[in-house]
């Protein structure tokens, strides 16, 4: 009877294990879950305080600066954009992809630094200042400026 008795008792520590992984596997993903849900909330917080800077509310400087650079991120999106209309020529016939541009949901800020570029326009990828097609330089800040990956 002892060897069915240490079977038993073996069967029955390898079940209360399984059930703990189980268990713990199962709290894991609650954790889990909640952690999803902060970061969608943190989001929501992001969004709001970006949108009411893209309408010229003021924060403190280390909140500016983020938003500022999120500016940037959106500057250098819609140059790309650019790019990709120069890279896939003029001789095209318009798609409904390209009469409606995916810069649909990138707010646009107020202020004259960061207006919009015409396409024969080119600015400095760092300041932002406005700069000649030319120059491998920026005059303002040093930059060195890439030249865009095709010319048409």
């Amino acid at each position: 009877m002892s060897l069915f008795d240490s079977l038993n008792t073996f069967a029955k520590n390898v079940g209360d294990k399984a059930n703990e992984a189980l268990e713990v596997n199962r709290l894991n993903g609650k954790i889990n879950t909640e952690k999803t849900q902060i970061q969608q909330e943190l989001k929501k917080i992001g969004e709001y305080y970006y949108k009411s800077h893209t309408e010229g509310q003021e924060y403190d400087p280390d909140v500016t600066e983020i938003l500022i650079s999120i500016d940037k991120h959106y500057a250098t999106i819609r140059e790309t954009e650019e790019q990709i209309k120069l890279c896939k020529g003029q001789n095209q016939i318009p798609t409904p992809s390209d009469a409606a541009p995916s810069t649909q949901g990138i707010p646009q800020r107020k202020e004259q630094e960061m207006a919009t570029t015409l396409p024969s326009e080119k600015r400095c990828p760092s300041c932002r200042k406005n700069i000649d097609d030319n120059l491998k330089f920026c005059g303002n800040c040093g930059t060195k400026i890439e030249p865009p990956p095709c010319r048409k």
